[in-house]
């Protein structure tokens, strides 16, 4: 069972997250709220704007024979620990400082390692609405 999210920087994340899947899925005329309208609410926070930083290194060649982490999308897998142990500390600090925090530092690190954490948010923050009973 994974834990509520329950840290304040987020709460309002999560509130706010809510409401516009429930308004993106009235605009669509769409019963149920899956995670693909989760993906399209939380899409211009991560990318409204281009990484303004070189993106310094986290990937190293593929080879690792790690548990696969739950939290993770498949395609990240296969990438070296060092990348997949950078996006669930963005998921991390996300619980702790919020989405808008998290996405100037994951920006940092250029558009494939935030592409990563917006699907591995994504998912996560789907479950959390679902869990909370704020997706039906």
């Amino acid at each position: 069972m994974e834990p509520k999210l329950e840290h304040n920087a987020l709460e309002q994340d999560v509130a706010r997250l809510s409401q516009e899947v429930k308004e993106l899925r009235s605009k669509l005329g769409a019963e149920r709220a899956d995670e693909s309208a989760v993906r399209e609410v939380l899409r211009p926070k991560i990318y409204s704007q281009a990484p303004s930083v070189s993106a310094p290194s986290v990937s190293q060649p593929a080879g690792d024979q790690s548990v696969p982490s739950p939290m993770l999308p498949d395609y990240l897998q296969k990438e070296s620990p060092e990348l997949k142990m950078k996006v669930e500390e963005l998921i991390s600090l996300t619980l702790s400082q919020g989405i808008e925090k998290t996405v100037e530092e994951a920006r940092r690190y250029g558009p494939f390692l935030l592409d990563a954490y917006h699907d591995a948010l994504t998912s996560k923050m789907h479950q959390e609405l679902k869990n909370r009973g704020l997706l039906q």
